[in-house]
């Protein structure tokens, strides 16, 4: 039984076999699948030249224009739009790259973090070889926000508080960082907010910025005041923009700066 198995089997692979060759030789053979080469002749250059002209003509030569660079005298190509749009001197991209590097510097200050930050940053830019070491950055923007955590001022008035985070200071207008006077700090002085979360049909929903407590949910004692500090953090965060961009660093959602709040301080009784 099993022997006539196997030799209908075989006889059956047998002729799918010849049936396979006999289909790949008369295609083989078939001219309406052999590829022709093109012909390059009279049309077909009158072709290319017609596909030519609609480009147009050739460009028009022009004058280069050269622009020097105020600090160091070297002379830089400069494009159209800068040379018509924007006639002022211009520093080299030698120059521009010292300044920034010098601003960033600058920006980082005496704070470690940020400095190793920054020369991180400066290396990205400068060396071709150098590889982004996305955990030494990574583990520099923990320390970065553990310190910025710490420079928030926080109430003390229990144990509960401190554990949940659920009181925290916020600004009422963080586009509004520079007042004119000592009397808009009062104005835009940040108060304390209550996050919390709440159950509906569907899901739980969490809520912020819309509760503006006097007193500690948990002891039931009421909240510090707070006010500005006499030397507050630096760099510290200012939006001008409505809030898409940081103007101290330059940095939307990776931005490294104090926030506002970290300006304040908490007012104690013996205060």
């Amino acid at each position: 039984m099993d022997e006539a198995r196997r030799q209908k089997l075989a006889a059956v692979r047998e002729r799918l076999t010849k049936r396979l060759a006999d289909r790949v030789r008369s295609e083989a053979q078939d001219p309406r699948l052999i590829p022709v080469p093109p012909r390059y002749d009279e049309v077909f250059y009158k072709g290319t030249a017609w596909l030519d002209s609609l480009a147009g003509g050739p460009p028009v030569k022009g004058t280069k224009h050269y622009h020097l660079c105020p600090q160091c005298g070297k002379r830089e190509t400069c494009d159209l739009w800068s040379c018509e749009e924007r006639p002022a001197p211009r520093l080299c991209s030698t120059c521009s790259h010292e300044l920034w590097v010098e601003e960033r510097r600058r920006y980082a200050g005496d704070n470690p973090t940020l400095q190793a930050m920054v020369e991180i940053e400066i290396r990205q830019r400068t060396d071709p070889s150098f590889e982004d070491e996305d955990c030494e950055m990574e583990a520099l923007y923990e320390r970065r926000s553990a310190e910025i955590e710490g420079a928030l001022p926080r109430p003390q008035c229990c144990e509960a508080l401190s554990d949940t985070g659920a009181i925290y200071l916020r600004r009422l207008l963080e586009s509004d960082d520079k007042p004119e006077g000592p009397e808009k700090w009062e104005r835009y002085k940040p108060r304390w907010r209550l996050s919390f979360s709440y159950q509906t049909a569907l899901r739980m929903r969490e809520r912020s910025d819309s509760v503006t407590p006097a007193f500690c949910p948990f002891c039931g004692e009421r909240l510090p005041k707070v006010r500005r500090k006499a030397n507050p953090p630096q760099p510290l965060c200012v939006i001008e923009d409505g809030g898409y961009c940081c103007s101290t660093c330059g940095e939307d959602h990776r931005c490294v700066c104090y926030p506002p709040e970290a300006a304040y301080e908490v007012v104690r009784d013996e205060d």
